[in-house]
């Protein structure tokens, strides 16, 4: 007997949508044997709600490419007619690894389940129908200037994933957010801090997060600490400390504690300047935000001294910097400049270049 293509009409995926839709945990243990841990439970719980927009830290060791994989089968399987697309910058090490994963949570859901691999199969691309090809759930790699290949996605019930979302541009995120026109359009961002304090992902987490302060934020922003994740060994932390220069060291508490830097917080909320324009010998002028320059000085000084630069920029780089603009001058002598260009911002060109456009420039008499 051929199978019905509508599984929708069936008692038993009803059943199987009325028992698990409103609780994936329940799901992931009675379909694929897993017993989430209470980091991963926090993710699979937050984007399980409609119209979700949930933002997640993800430092080493915390599972929370298992966590995807079950959210990706889940949000297929009972979501009807739904569209899943995963984003992952290092499709290599991100994307293929969760598809791996997906393969092997499928195949004891389907022991599970058999009604489920009627309907659906994994391939190369995701977990999709075996009827409808726009139902399902495909992993997309994501390169930059190339934000097109990942845009234009709509369902009634969409699912949009963002792997190591500190990487992605500004100009993905417009195209991404500009399909979520649903009620049930949810998005799942999940990324290490990254070290400079910009972009949508830092956004997530401040600006745009959803807060007692912040109501009208769109983010659930979630912050997970590998040290609490009961996946690690007490050895492997301390491996990994070692390898990140200390406890005290910026980057394990980027890729391990998944805190965000601080920097740019405590600089714009403190009364020291923001801001230092300079001249060059050439006649261009440059501003730079001076953030630059206080955490140069306070990792510097942080290092020599044994704490974290957070701790130094506060009790020391700030007060110095507020009472004492010379200090700041005499600081930004000692730093190279390709250590800051990249934060430089030209307000005026050199002279030669000012010559140049006068002769070459279209003249309109009025």
């Amino acid at each position: 007997m051929l199978t019905p293509k509508n599984i929708t009409e069936l008692p038993e995926w009803i059943e199987l949508v009325s028992k698990y839709s409103h609780d994936w945990a329940l799901a992931a243990e009675e379909l694929m044997g897993v017993k989430l841990t209470h980091q991963q439970k926090l993710i699979v719980e937050a984007i399980q709600q409609k119209g979700s927009a949930v933002s997640v830290t993800t430092p080493t060791g915390i599972g929370h490419k298992s966590a995807l994989a079950i959210i990706c089968i889940l949000y297929t399987i009972l979501m009807p007619e739904s569209k899943t697309v995963m984003v992952a910058p290092d499709f290599e090490r991100n994307g293929m690894v969760t598809l791996s994963l997906m393969n092997m949570y499928w195949e004891k859901a389907n022991t599970k389940a058999p009604l489920l691999g009627e309907y659906f199969q994994i391939d190369q691309n995701g977990l999709n129908h075996r009827y409808q090809k726009s139902w399902g759930c495909e992993i997309k790699p994501y390169r930059l200037n190339y934000e097109e290949d990942v845009a234009g996605y709509y369902a009634e019930h969409l699912l949009i994933i963002v792997m190591d979302a500190a990487l992605v541009s500004y100009r993905l995120f417009g195209m991404l957010r500009a399909s979520l026109m649903s009620d049930d359009s949810r998005i799942l961002l999940m990324s290490a801090p990254p070290e400079e304090e910009h972009g949508h992902f830092y956004d997530s987490h401040h600006g745009r997060a959803k807060t007692e302060e912040n109501p009208c934020g769109i983010y659930t922003a979630i912050k997970l600490n590998a040290e609490e994740s009961p996946l690690l060994t007490q050895d492997y932390l301390d491996g990994i400390a070692e390898m990140y220069g200390g406890k005290i060291g910026d980057d394990y508490r980027r890729m391990v504690l998944g805190e965000f830097p601080g920097i740019r917080e405590a600089v714009l909320e403190s009364d020291m300047p923001k801001t230092m324009r300079f001249s060059m010998p050439d006649g261009s002028e440059w501003t730079m935000p001076l953030q630059v320059i206080a955490r140069h000085h306070a990792q510097h000084h942080a290092k020599k001294h044994g704490v974290t630069t957070l701790e130094w920029l506060k009790s020391h780089t700030i007060p110095l910097f507020t009472a004492d603009h010379n200090a700041i001058v005499e600081w930004a002598k000692t730093i190279p400049w390709g250590n800051v260009a990249e934060y430089a911002h030209m307000l005026k060109p050199p002279k030669d270049r000012q010559e140049i456009s006068w002769l070459t420039a279209e003249k309109i008499i009025e």
